[in-house]
């Protein structure tokens, strides 16, 4: 069963089609059909997520031991510090919902990027809040910060994207040994 359909125009505006043979479609990632290619990339795509698996689950284990105690020595109140972890946690929700509509919508490079984006720029502003001791920015700043957390949830689906299906469970492991490899570094880094 084949299907057909036009992608889009070249740079001289001459029409593209493309082929897609549907038993291929649904034989993809199966034993019978082994593309070097496919294994290149899906390769390529782990090692990206490793990287940033160790690097978030870093940041948010970081993340999870600052925030209350920022939050407290800026406000003077265990209440207000009890409010940052809130924050974070609605911030993560808010970006769940948000990363499955973009996911739906454009695929899950965008929605990633989004949810990193918006936790690199809720850092940013939470940093100024420390800097300028403004504790009601502060927390503000920790919704976009929980997007890192729903984001790197997100990411770990990544890893089985291309994987063949006997595989899939490996790969996902090895994005998870990653996350925990990060909280470990963070949590052993002064115990040395």
């Amino acid at each position: 069963m084949r299907g057909e359909g036009t992608i889009g125009a070249d740079q001289h505006g001459v029409r593209r089609a493309a082929v897609v043979d549907l038993f291929q479609l649904v034989a993809a990632g199966s034993d019978e059909l082994e593309d070097p290619w496919a294994h290149r990339v899906q390769r390529r795509i782990l090692v990206v997520l490793v990287l940033t698996q160790v690097l978030g689950g870093a940041g948010v284990g970081a993340a999870a031991a600052v925030v209350a105690l920022s939050a407290t020595r800026l406000s003077g109140s265990d209440v207000v510090g009890g409010l940052a972890p809130t924050g974070i946690a609605v911030g993560a929700a808010l970006t769940a919902v948000s990363t499955v509509r973009i996911t739906a919508r454009a695929g899950r490079r965008p929605a990633l990027l989004v949810g990193y984006l918006g936790a690199a720029a809720g850092t940013v502003a939470a940093a100024v809040a420390v800097e300028i001791r403004c504790w009601p920015l502060l927390l503000l700043a920790f919704v976009p910060i929980g997007a890192a957390s729903a984001t790197n949830l997100a990411a770990r689906y990544a890893g089985t994207d291309l994987a063949a299906p006997h595989r899939r469970g490996r790969a996902l492991g090895t994005v998870l040994g990653a996350t925990t490899l990060g909280i470990v570094i963070v949590a052993t880094r002064g115990r040395t």
